[in-house]
């Protein structure tokens, strides 16, 4: 059995409650004196306070629940890791704790909800959600601050943090256009993430305003894992040589280093005979060879960011309701090319 707070008080020399105000850190101000007595009692007797109690005391956990939606892989991706090493830092800044909820697309992530929301936590992050989830309406109706990554809600009373897909897509497929490409193909993610919708956008809108073209041949289906981008450029080598396109806007990097390997293992070159640009920036766009010209999110920033407007939310300084985009910066390495003559 566990040392009590009586036992506690016994061994330091003070009252019940004033154990009581040191763990909580109130409400009471104690002097340092009591407290270091109090604290050198909890040491020797090799005391840990209990955090679900403390939470009840305090109304606070200290703990934020973060929520990543996985496709079939269990290994979560380049880019959510870099979304939580912005998370783990900024929690680690306002001492809080985080514990990670992982669910599959594949299933209804609303079946776990209760889980989410059980007193573990005071708060969410909820990364990458599809878009026809109805978790957004289910955690509103039990008032749970959360904040919602790489997903931008309608709703007012929404908090919701990402980047400009559509127009950070569309400058990606300007800077082809810019060097001579005009039959560029897409590489997509899943067709239920609301990224893979705004990088279309953004791809249609840049090929539109250049008078250019878009077969459908050129728009490629697929999921944000580097087997598909593998499988996306075997199909496009399929396609007649005067006809393929030049070029490829890959709409997440593990897609460009998939298709890469294809090409390579069919021996086309890049950017000699195609070029490749990604997006995302993950840490081994700039280290595969040749390096690759991507889309770089500010993963950290956002997953930072994020933390501090759930924090704003929690400690209600701040009303759910913002809407950020944070500014996407094109990374120019080398697998863009003017494309060869045909």
């Amino acid at each position: 059995m566990g040392v009590t707070i009586r036992e506690l008080a016994e061994a330091s020399g003070v009252a019940p409650s004033t154990v009581s105000y040191v763990i909580n850190n109130g409400p009471r101000r104690i002097s340092a004196r009591t407290r270091a007595r109090v604290e050198e009692a909890m040491r020797r007797l090799n005391y840990t306070p209990n955090a679900l109690a403390r939470g009840l005391v305090q109304k606070r956990i200290h703990t934020i629940g973060v929520v990543y939606t996985h496709y079939d892989h269990l290994i979560p991706s380049l880019y959510f890791l870099e979304v939580l090493q912005g998370i783990l830092g900024a929690t680690m800044e306002h001492d809080q704790s985080v514990l990670l909820f992982t669910e599959s697309l594949q299933c209804d992530v609303t079946k776990n909800l209760m889980r989410w929301c059980d007193g573990r936590c005071d708060g969410l992050l909820v990364v990458a959600l599809p878009h026809n989830t109805t978790v957004i309406e289910e955690l509103r109706a039990r008032e749970v601050p959360f904040v919602l990554i790489n997903y931008m809600s309608d709703r007012k009373d929404v908090t919701c943090l990402d980047v400009d897909n559509v127009s950070a897509a569309r400058n990606a497929v300007n800077y082809l256009i810019q060097m001579g490409h005009e039959r560029i193909a897409i590489f997509c993610g899943q067709d239920n993430l609301d990224s893979t919708h705004q990088r279309l956008a953004g791809y249609r809108q840049a090929m539109a305003a250049a008078g250019l073209p878009v077969c459908d041949t050129w728009v490629f289906p697929g999921k944000y894992f580097e087997e598909f981008g593998y499988q996306q450029a075997e199909k496009l080598l399929a396609i007649p040589f005067h006809e393929r396109p030049t070029a490829v806007f890959c709409t997440n990097d593990v897609l460009a280093i998939g298709a890469m390997k294809a090409f390579m293992e069919h021996g086309v070159r890049v950017p000699e005979d195609i070029s490749l640009i990604g997006f995302d920036d993950i840490i081994t766009a700039s280290t595969i060879q040749p390096p690759l010209t991507t889309v770089r999110q500010p993963l950290a920033q956002i997953g930072a960011r994020a933390t501090e407007l759930l924090l704003e939310q929690i400690e209600q300084k701040r009303a759910p309701g913002i809407k950020e985009l944070l500014p996407t910066e094109l990374v120019i390495r080398a697998t863009v090319a003017k494309p060869s003559c045909r």
